[in-house]
């Protein structure tokens, strides 16, 4: 039984050695194309999508927003909630 665990990692090995030989040229063209893009272009972008999704979140209809309670009954309006915590995000996102 362990004559054959030496044998086994070494075929183990040498699969995954191959694998790693496959994908590493388009995981090198991938890193080089990922690599290319400006950091200050990818933030802005970050910060475009959570800026979409306030304006989103901003012309919902007042039926898409609303909570009703179980146990009080009570409607709850989601908006403030959505739009304060994406805010704070697009916020954060901007400092750091």
């Amino acid at each position: 039984m362990l004559q054959i665990l030496p044998t086994l990692s070494a075929k183990s090995t040498a699969i995954a050695d191959s694998f790693a030989n496959i994908l590493r040229v388009p995981g090198d063209w991938l890193r080089g194309l990922v690599m290319a893009i400006n950091i200050t272009v990818a933030r802005g972008f970050f910060i475009l999508y959570f800026v979409l999704l306030i304006i989103w979140v901003s012309t919902l209809p007042k039926d898409e927003i609303l909570l009703k309670m179980r146990s009080t009954g009570k409607e709850v309006n989601l908006r403030p909630y959505a739009l304060a915590a994406l805010t704070s995000q697009v916020i954060i996102y901007m400092i750091f």
